[in-house]
């Protein structure tokens, strides 16, 4: 037994504490007490939903093309010198532009280096001893010692000596940029794709040693050429990824189109759209994956849009709801085309008041809404609310 019960309560004390647990017990069943007696009414408590402004925009129809990811460039590096494979970069290795992707070694290259080097040496050593030797010779000629046949033969060595000199200096210069191109680079950021050659093998010029494809990326997309008149530079184009693996969220992406080939010259008499695709990590999307592209296919009109969760599709028909004094208006209507998180609508509902720009309909709990049925709106969305919900 709790021992505070045992101590004496003064009687005020306690008729006031009674009537705090009267008034708190009073507020617990009073929302219980309403709804019974709305539902004895024959009224059903009002539904929690979330509301968002129809709006009025320009928007162009738009058709889906299959297209594809691919890199913009791919590229065998070959080997510009013959050599033995020492070293290569792992395959699906990120390689930046000018990094080195892999090494190629010849001993007979390291002997030749040094034989040059001698031979520029020697051709130095030359040129110094005939250069102080045509010194001699012009202090000897003041003092008409030395002929002026010496000092014709000494000129005409020295001259050369600096040309044997200078062409030893071009050889060593030229096998050091042989030696030099032993280092196979990337020449923009790629990935490594495949070695054709392995470590330990002997490869001549020419030969190819890995594959790379470039960092960046684009999509290929192949429209029809009556869309030719509403297909522009600039213009950003949804495009979706088709492998169910990649959640929702991440699928789409806005790519704008960069070059648009002209020529329909091919049997399917379609031109060939490119547009580009983002570099980032985390931005999916592989060279050859298949992607979804939708394109404008007519000019650009005058629509009501409504977010696309404002849809209710029930039986193969769609409605939205509409909130008026309170209480949610069922309005079936006609889906058109849409633009990212939007969608037209247009009415089919002779009798009803058609729906304008500043109406609000249910995006949030219309699941389960019945038409006239009171609602209870907790939050109007913003348009950047809209998006993101």
């Amino acid at each position: 037994m709790n021992t505070l019960s045992l101590l004496p309560v003064p009687i005020g004390a306690s008729c006031r504490l009674t009537a705090v647990k009267a008034v708190v017990f009073a507020m617990a069943i009073l929302p219980c007490l309403s709804a019974q007696a709305q539902t004895q009414a024959g009224q059903s408590p009002p539904a929690v939903v979330k509301v968002a402004t129809v709006k009025q925009g320009r928007v162009a129809p738009t058709a889906a093309m299959p297209g594809e990811i691919s890199a913009r460039y791919h590229l065998a590096v070959k080997a510009e010198a013959s050599g033995t494979v020492a070293r290569l970069v792992e395959l699906g290795a990120a390689v930046k532009a000018g990094e080195m992707v892999a090494e190629l070694v010849d001993p007979v290259y390291a002997l030749r280096l040094r034989e040059l080097q001698q031979d520029v040496a020697s051709a130095a050593a030359r040129v110094r001893f005939l250069q102080a030797e045509s010194r001699r010779l012009a202090s000897l000629q003041k003092q008409k010692l030395a002929s002026p046949r010496e000092v014709e033969q000494n000129r005409s060595d020295l001259a050369q000596a600096q040309s044997q000199q200078q062409g030893a200096a071009a050889r060593l210069r030229q096998l050091q940029q042989t030696v030099k191109r032993l280092q196979l680079q990337a020449p923009f950021a790629a990935y490594v794709t495949e070695h054709v050659a392995q470590p330990g093998e002997y490869v001549r010029a020419g030969d190819p040693v890995l594959r790379l494809i470039s960092r960046q990326r684009r999509v290929r997309v192949s429209v029809p050429v009556t869309a030719r008149a509403f297909v522009k530079e600039g213009q950003h184009w949804k495009v979706l990824l088709t492998d169910d693996g990649i959640p929702e969220q991440a699928q789409s992406v806005e790519a704008p189109v960069t070059t648009i080939v002209p020529s329909a010259s091919n049997p399917s008499h379609q031109i060939q759209v490119l547009l580009d695709w983002p570099m980032e990590e985390t931005v999916p999307g592989l060279d050859g994956q298949p992607v979804t592209v939708f394109y404008p296919s007519g000019h650009p009109t005058d629509v009501t849009l409504v977010p696309r969760d404002a849809l209710v599709l029930r039986q193969g028909a769609a409605y939205v709801y509409r909130l008026r004094e309170g209480h949610a208006e069922k309005l079936a209507v006609k889906p058109g085309f849409g633009q990212g998180d939007w969608i037209a609508v247009t009415l089919t509902d002779a009798g009803a008041v058609p729906l304008q720009p500043g109406d609000q309909v249910v995006v949030r709990g219309n699941e389960r809404l019945r038409s006239g049925q009171s609602v209870r709106v907790i939050q109007t969305l913003a348009p950047a609310a809209e998006k993101t919900e």
